[in-house]
């Protein structure tokens, strides 16, 4: 037998609306939470540094490097100030990573390209640094393998493996 909504008692309809409504609502400040940073504070210089930075995926850059690389283009004149207060709000929005450089307390910037970053390794070619993806089924075969024993867990976020990449090695 099928029940239409027009048999069920009063209060079932009320509670359902009541749960929609409370879904809707957590989706809601969800969002809101994710996206007003895009919503609000994404001003003409901070869209110049995304697009210069996703130009270069691959590399870390300094701000010093990214006023430079921005001003170079001669479209944009933009600060250095300018560059580190609107580089620090990407970084807090999730839209570029905050490195430190090897051995030394130089902070290095980097433009995320995909938002599942945190869940794989990257790898550093020590001669170009270029910076490499290593895809998620790698990543988690060589976690388990070399995990499997010492129980550790790896922050992916912060793990880098250094070695040559394939265009540098076939400099070699």
């Amino acid at each position: 037998m099928h029940l239409g909504v027009d048999t069920l008692p009063l209060s079932v309809i009320m509670i359902c609306e009541l749960f929609a409504n409370c879904l809707s609502y957590l989706q809601f400040i969800h969002y809101h939470k994710r996206f007003s940073f895009m919503r609000e504070y994404m001003t003409e210089q901070r869209k110049v540094l995304l697009a210069f930075l996703k130009e270069n995926t691959d590399i870390q850059f300094t701000v010093e490097e990214i006023c430079e690389g921005v001003n170079q283009s001669g479209t944009h004149d933009i600060s250095l100030s300018a560059v580190y207060r609107n580089i620090a709000k990407l970084a807090e929005g999730g839209h570029v990573r905050r490195f430190m450089r090897d051995g030394s307390r130089t902070a290095v910037y980097q433009y995320v390209h995909c938002h599942d970053c945190e869940k794989h390794l990257h790898m550093k070619c020590v001669k170009c640094s270029k910076i490499l993806h290593m895809d998620d089924e790698a990543t988690s075969e060589m976690l388990v393998a070399a995990l499997k024993k010492s129980n550790f867990k790896i922050d992916e976020r912060k793990t880098m493996l250094y070695g040559v990449c394939e265009s540098c090695s076939e400099d070699i």
